[in-house]
């Protein structure tokens, strides 16, 4: 009886793997897809998606395959040889959680800006001046004039005290060579920026919402994968699969980590106190959402499973097997 349950166990434990892998690798290729088409900024770049991986692979190997086995198990019908890994109440719940994760990051990428007030794509969060002290502008043609300018490189000193993109696009009264004020952006100088400035620092902050949100979205995913079935409940008996917790603090401990410090190598930025909680609350919609996809009424395919009413096509393969190979003993009199 124990080997028969830890028999069920480890196959339900590949079946839970199998259903969380298989959303993460819909949505980060589909993610990726549509960004490049889209024109975007990658959403998930290549260090990213190593993370990504190693969350997939290795952390969620080790989280789901390690629950242990349950007297629930023992009741269970057998499958059958030919049964797919696959079952139609998986690919319910791969379906549905994928979908809503693809469409939750979609909103990110093309409207994300506007949600968190911030610019989208790849900004600059810090520039340094390369610009030589005769380059001039002229505030009233917008032009540059070495001759009469007055508004040189050296303006982004003076005017910006934020040190970055919100600085030099904000609109601002700048006196021209007559003392008069010209209510410009310093952006709005001809060709000013690529002239005066470089970037000394980029900045990540959409590309890191949608990195966080991807990522709490899996480790919520993770939790609601533990049900192959219509079980609501996806923290069941989850103290006492110490692995699982472990993977859980561990995977939190590395995506603060790689957010708040991974900087240029992640290309990652910082994100406020109000960007992780929404981020963390738009990931943890995977937990009522995998509740709720369990009340669609799909069961398993009855073939699945052995009937031990009537002969099955593993039991007569077998049974015809074991005949031809006794035929000859029995032809010898034996």
């Amino acid at each position: 009886v124990r080997a028969i349950s830890w028999g069920r166990c480890v196959y339900d434990n590949i079946r839970k793997f199998l259903q969380f892998q298989l959303t993460v690798n819909l949505v980060a290729l589909s993610i990726v897809f549509i960004g490049a088409v889209a024109g975007f900024p990658e959403p998930l770049n290549a260090v990213q998606l190593l993370w990504v991986n190693l969350v997939m692979d290795t952390m969620g190997a080790l989280a789901l395959g390690t629950e242990a086995p349950t007297p629930e198990l023992l009741q269970r019908r057998p499958y059958k040889r030919s049964a797919s890994l696959v079952s139609w109440p998986m690919r319910r719940n791969i379906i549905v959680q994928s979908v809503f994760q693809l469409i939750l990051l979609l909103l990110l990428l093309f409207v994300g800006p506007s949600w968190f007030n911030i610019k989208g794509g790849i900004t600059c969060d810090r520039f340094k001046i390369k610009g030589e002290s005769y380059m001039m502008w002229n505030p009233d043609t917008l032009e540059r004039d070495d001759v009469s300018g007055n508004v040189g490189c050296e303006a982004y000193k003076t005017y910006c005290a934020s040190e970055g993109d919100d600085c030099i696009d904000d609109d601002r009264n700048i006196p021209d060579s007559q003392g008069i004020n010209q209510y410009i952006a310093l952006t709005d100088l001809e060709d000013w920026k690529d002239t005066c400035l470089e970037c000394n620092k980029n900045g990540y902050v959409q590309g890191s919402i949608i990195f966080n949100t991807f990522i709490f979205c899996q480790f919520f995913n993770e939790y609601t994968s533990r049900s192959l079935f219509d079980e609501m409940n996806c923290f069941r008996g989850i103290f006492t699969n110490t692995v699982f917790l472990m993977v859980s603090i561990v995977t939190l401990g590395c995506q603060i980590f790689l957010i708040e410090v991974g900087g240029e190598f992640v290309k990652t930025s910082p994100l406020t106190l109000s960007q992780w909680l929404i981020t963390i609350a738009m990931g943890a919609i995977g937990l009522p959402l995998g509740a709720l996809m369990r009340l669609i009424p799909i069961k398993e395919d009855p073939n699945s499973f052995f009937d031990s009413s009537r002969p099955d096509d593993d039991q007569t393969a077998v049974t015809s097997k074991h005949d031809s190979k006794s035929a000859p003993l029995l032809k010898n009199g034996m």
